[in-house]
């Protein structure tokens, strides 16, 4: 037998042993490259749909009405849509809708965020976003004392440009009831005029060149011209309709501006204590819807189509649709444990709670004085803190609240809630501030926030923003 014939046949078969496993190698390798394009295809559509569904839910909540945007979530096939808010004020909330859907073993996410701005309504607001940055880190610093008559007691606080109003209630109808306080120097404020509306004035609201007073009168609403910060003047006055003035019942109590609109409480009166007013010509304001509430309505909130009021009384809260000005209705109402003596003193709108806060009950009373209701369901307490002071006033940021109380030695306080605090739905207190006396209250702009006290003098305290 020829054994070359017999290597040469074993050296074909093993070339075409290795050529066919080089073949099967190619193709093995093909079918894998085919499979990979066809997973990044695939992959590369799902993003490209996550995307569309995600700025979709972001174009539709630009047409939302600001105060209806709302957390949800929604399955569309393979795809799970998240959409949330977070409100940072009364005016501003970034939303994000996140778009997941899985491939394989892996739950993959495409995010877009966005921020929505109501600013058809927002002349008024304060203009506080460095509080993003400050948060629970604000030294308060003394300025020293505001006003010297005696027998003057300070009121409100409300801050516009380079700007803060502070109103007065004095027992002397000579004496000036509202003070204009220049902060271009923020390290050197000063009191550069003043204005005797009359009686005095218990709340006021500032826009641009105006500011809006509930007057502790029978003349229960003012607007004052502050155009010349020099020189301001009495533009308007108005007795309100339906109200039953007797003693000091139906007096101006509180106040709030919003969108050309002026929002008014009124002491307890046989009358209706809450009026909505057209400030949108100022010197001819028109009287639109008013609701009786059966007690001092002593602070006011509003958002969109929605106004929160507090009072004394056994219904401390009130939740009114304000879509019809002509035509305010009730939504919802919220009774609290202690109301006989502990009643509602001031109100916030605070993303998707309404923070409440009430009068100190005693040394003894066991009933919180800060309050947190849902928004959309006042009457549901979703959290509350002890805080053994009466809260005089509050401002919201986010998820911090900035108080001032009538406890001297924490007048000033900042309050974690919500996703701040350390554990979620439970307000803690972040810092307390002794003032020189009893906080009254406090309002910011893009360079501080302003904090107003009073015992036998009126302070005036200034929180820098840097």
């Amino acid at each position: 037998m020829d054994t070359s014939m017999g290597d040469k046949r074993g050296m074909i078969l093993s070339e075409i042993l290795l050529a066919g496993a080089i073949i099967s190698i190619a193709l093995g390798s093909v079918v894998i490259v085919v499979a990979s394009l066809q997973a990044m295809l695939i992959s590369t559509q799902n993003n490209f749909e996550a995307q569309l569904k995600a700025r979709e839910d972001i174009s539709i909540a630009h047409l939302t009405p600001f105060d209806e945007l709302s957390v949800y979530e929604k399955r569309d096939g393979a795809f799970l849509t998240k959409f949330n808010t977070s409100f940072r004020n009364s005016f501003t909330t970034n939303i994000s809708a996140d778009v997941s859907w899985e491939e394989g073993v892996t739950r993959k996410h495409r995010v877009l965020t966005d921020q929505i701005v109501d600013w058809k309504n927002a002349v008024g607001a304060e203009d506080c976003d460095w509080l993003d940055g400050a948060k629970d880190n604000l030294p308060i610093s003394n300025f020293g004392v505001l006003n010297a008559d005696p027998g003057n007691p300070i009121t409100d606080v409300a801050a516009f440009g380079d700007y803060v109003y502070v109103s007065a209630d004095s027992a002397t109808s000579s004496l000036p009831d509202l003070y204009v306080i220049d902060v271009h120097d923020i390290r050197r404020p000063q009191i550069v005029s003043h204005i005797n509306t009359g009686p005095g004035i218990a709340a006021i609201a500032v826009a641009k060149n105006y500011v809006f007073a509930a007057n502790a009168g029978s003349y229960q609403m003012q607007i004052i011209n502050v155009t010349d910060p020099l020189h301001p003047t009495l533009t308007a006055q108005a007795k309100l309709p339906g109200v039953v003035i007797s003693g000091s019942a139906g007096y101006g109590q509180s106040v709030h501006y919003y969108a050309q609109k002026m929002f008014i409480g009124l002491t307890k009166n046989a009358g209706p204590e809450f009026h909505v007013v057209d400030v949108s010509r100022p010197e001819s304001p028109i009287a639109l819807g008013s609701f009786e509430v059966g007690s001092t309505v002593n602070d006011i909130d509003v958002q969109g189509n929605k106004a929160v009021i507090v009072s004394p009384g056994q219904i401390s809260a009130f939740l009114l649709n304000i879509a019809n000005p002509n035509l305010v209705s009730e939504v919802a109402r919220a009774s609290f444990v202690g109301w006989q003596t502990q009643g509602a003193q001031s109100v916030e709108m605070l993303g998707e709670d309404i923070a409440i806060g009430r009068s100190l009950g005693g040394f003894y009373s066991p009933y919180p004085e800060l309050m947190l209701q849902g928004r959309d369901s006042i009457s549901l307490v979703s959290s509350s803190l002890k805080n053994d002071a009466t809260i005089e006033n509050m401002l919201g940021f986010n998820d911090y609240l900035y108080l001032v109380t009538s406890n001297p030695s924490a007048a000033f306080q900042i309050v974690q809630t919500g996703l701040a605090a350390a554990s979620p739905g439970a307000p803690i207190v972040a810092r307390a501030t002794p003032l020189s006396s009893r906080g009254v209250a406090l309002t910011c702009n893009s360079k501080a926030m302003y904090v107003v006290s009073q015992d036998d003098q009126d302070f005036f305290h200034i929180s820098l923003s840097s």
